[in-house]
């Protein structure tokens, strides 16, 4: 009986360690993922300034 508990109780713990590497994984890959968003939206935002500069710059110029 006890060689049988504690195969089940190693069992059970080797599944609670696998269950805890995937979770740490998926919270890896979501803040990766995040970041990644996070980059692109900022390089979107600093080309729409980029282009809103530009455009500012061709109407001014004919005026000035």
């Amino acid at each position: 009986m006890n060689t049988h508990a504690q195969s089940y109780i190693n069992i059970i713990i080797i599944i609670i360690i696998i269950n805890i590497i995937i979770i740490i994984i998926a919270i890896i890959i979501i803040i990766i993922i995040i970041i990644i968003i996070i980059i692109i939206i900022i390089i979107i935002i600093i080309i729409i300034i980029i282009i809103i500069i530009i455009i500012i710059i061709i109407i001014s110029s004919p005026l000035s």
